[in-house]
């Protein structure tokens, strides 16, 4: 089953990302990630497709994954102490 697809804009940059939260409760535990961590992912995921990266090949997943890591990595060192 398909976790995310991505639908370009074809006027703007940008596009549509949809996820399947019911996938993604599903094959977060092959990371051991919760569910937030996995739709994470997965959003930086689809916005890295939407910006022109691809993962068709070993090199390019190597290299967007390394790409999704600094995002997310990026994310969490400016979250703020407390929750709302």
């Amino acid at each position: 089953m398909t976790d995310i697809m991505t639908f370009p804009s074809d006027q703007n940059p940008g596009g549509d990302i949809v996820i399947s939260v019911e996938q993604a409760e599903r094959q977060r535990h092959d990371d051991g990630w919760d569910l937030h961590a996995e739709l994470r992912f997965l959003v930086t995921h689809g916005a890295l497709h939407l910006a022109g990266w691809n993962d068709a090949s070993d090199r390019e997943r190597e290299n967007m994954l390394a790409r999704q890591r600094e995002i997310i990595a990026s994310f969490q060192s400016s979250e703020p102490a407390s929750s709302r």
